[in-house]
C-alpha cells in the first residue's frame, strides 16, 4: 500500500517522467565474499535497479587484500577500499580515500545511496553537501543498532553533522522512521520503504517439489522447523533451543534446521548436545542454497529480541512458509499474528515452545495463514517494486535540486 502510494505520489510528476533512469553509487561497508541481510539487501536492490534501467555500482571496504581492489560479482561491478591499519588516524585516511574516489568519479554517479550508516555517511554527505550530489542514507535497526549506535561511534559529532546533511533517509520499519524523526531529521525527508524480496526465487514448493529437494539435501522428509541469520546474542539461539528441548518432550517425529554462522556457533554446537537435542537438531553453517532449504522445512523461526526489517522474515514468509516470530514492532509491522504467521513474546522460552508446537499440531489448519502471508509480500514487499519506489526517490531528489542525469 505504502509503495503503490510511492509509486502513484512522484509518477504524478511530469518532470521525473522524462528524467533519464538515475546512476546509483551504492555504498556498504561489507558485501561479497562477506553475506548478511544488509549485503543480501544490497545486491538484491542492485540487480533489482539494473532491471529498472539504472547504472549501478558498489563501493565497499576492502576487509582482505586477498579480494580485488575491481570485479564484477554477479553482473554488479564492485570496488573496494582498503581500510589503513592506522590506531586512530586510520578512519581519517580511509575517509579521505572514499572522498576522493567520490571526486574523481563525481560525474558518473547521480545518487549516493549509503546502507547501514557509519563512516561512508559523513564522507558521501560532506561531498553531496559540496558538489550538490543528492545522498540517501539507509537505517536498518533500532536503539543500540541504530540511533544510539551512531552516538556511541567515535566522531559522534561529526558523524551527526553529516548525517543532517543527506536529502533522504530510508527506514525499513515505522518504527525506525519513529526513531528518526525523534533524533532532529526532518519528518519530509524520511521515508518508511521495507526491504525487498525476490519473488520468483523465494517461492512456495509442491509437494512432489518438497519431497526433491529434501531427497537431493539428504534433508529427513520428516516435519521440519528452520532458524537461519547469524549466530549472535540477540538472535537468541538458546532460548530457541531450550523451548525447542520442550517441544521435543511432547514429539519427536520432527527436526530443526540452524542455518547461518557467528560468534556464538560453537557454543550452540555444544548446548544441542547438552540438551540432548542432537539427534532432531542440525546445524547446518552458511549455505548458499537457502532458497530450496526454506523449501524443505514447512515453519520457520525467528525468535531474535530486536531486528530491522528480517530479510529472513520476508524470504520464510515468500517461501510458504509458516513463521513463528517474536512480537517486535518491525515484525508485526509484517505478520498480524493468527492472520499471516504466528507471534510470541521476545525471550518467553515457553511461550516460544508452545507456539512452536502450535504450528506443528495445527499446521494443516494454517494454510490459509501460508497463502495470505505470500500475497501479502508479493503485494507490498516485492524487490521489483522496492526498486521503483526507490527510482522514485531519487528523481524526486534531483528534481527538488534542480539537476538530471545531463548536468553530470
Amino acid at each position: 500500500m505504502i509503495l503503490k502510494a510511492l509509486c502513484n505520489h512522484f509518477a504524478n510528476s511530469e518532470i521525473s517522467a522524462e528524467m533519464d533512469k538515475p546512476s546509483v553509487l551504492i555504498l556498504i561497508n561489507g558485501y561479497h565474499p562477506k553475506i548478511g541481510g544488509a549485503e543480501r539487501q544490497a545486491e538484491a536492490l542492485a540487480l533489482a535497479l539494473l532491471k529498472n534501467g539504472c547504472r549501478v555500482q558498489v563501493l565497499t571496504l576492502r576487509f582482505d587484500k586477498s579480494l580485488k581492489k575491481d570485479e564484477v560479482v554477479n553482473g554488479i561491478p564492485v570496488t573496494r577500499i582498503s581500510y589503513p591499519s592506522l590506531p586512530f588516524l586510520g578512519t581519517f585516511v580511509y575517509m579521505i580515500k572514499v572522498f576522493l574516489y567520490l571526486y574523481r568519479t563525481r560525474t558518473v554517479w547521480d545518487v549516493y545511496y549509503v546502507v547501514i550508516v557509519e563512516y561512508f555517511a559523513f564522507a558521501a554527505s560532506l561531498f553531496g553537501k559540496i558538489f550538490r550530489k543528492p545522498v540517501v542514507l539507509k537505517f536498518t535497526g533500532l536503539g543500540l543498532f541504530g540511533v544510539e549506535y551512531i552516538r556511541g561511534r567515535r566522531f559522534t559529532g561529526l558523524l551527526s553533522w553529516a548525517i543532517k546533511k543527506a536529502d533522504a533517509y530510508i527506514a525499513v520499519s515505522r518504527e525506525i522512521r519513529r526513531e528518526l524523526i525523534s533524533f532532529g531529521l526532518p519528518e519530509t525527508k524520511v521515508y518508511y520503504l521495507p526491504n525487498g524480496v525476490d519473488c520468483s526465487t523465494f517461492k512456495p514448493p509442491t509437494q512432489d517439489e518438497k519431497k526433491e529437494i529434501r531427497s537431493r539435501l539428504k534433508i529427513k522428509d520428516v516435519f521440519t522447523f528452520v532458524f537461519a541469520g547469524r549466530f549472535v546474542p540477540v538472535k537468541d539461539i538458546p532460548g530457541l533451543l531450550k523451548a525447542w528441548r520442550h517441544v521435543t518432550k511432547r514429539s519427536t517425529d520432527m527436526q530443526l534446521l540452524l542455518i547461518g554462522n557467528g560468534i556464538l556457533f560453537e557454543e550452540m554446537d555444544r548446548l544441542v548436545i547438552e540438551l540432548g537435542l542432537k539427534e532432531n537438531t542440525h546445524l547446518l553453517g552458511r549455505r548458499d542454497d537457502i532458497s530450496d532449504i526454506y523449501r524443505a522445512a514447512d515453519v520457520g523461526v525467528l525468535p531474535s529480541h530486536n531486528e530491522g526489517l528480517s530479510n529472513v522474515l520476508l524470504e520464510m514468509m515468500a517461501s510458504g512458509l509458516l513463521v513463528v516470530a517474536t512480537d517486535i514492532d518491525t515484525n508485526a509491522d509484517v505478520i498480524e499474528s493468527d492472520v499471516s504467521g504466528l507471534l510470541f513474546r521476545p525471550g518467553d522460552v515457553y511461550g516460544l515452545s508452545n507456539t512452536i508446537y502450535k504450528a506443528y499440531s495445527n499446521y494443516a489448519a494454517y494454510g490459509p495463514l501460508m497463502g495470505l502471508a505470500r500475497a501479502k509480500i508479493e503485494k507490498e514487499y516485492s524487490i521489483d517494486s522496492v526498486a521503483s519506489s526507490y527510482v522514485s526517490i531519487f528523481d524526486d531528489i534531483r528534481i527538488k535540486k534542480g539537476i538530471s542525469s545531463n548536468d553530470n
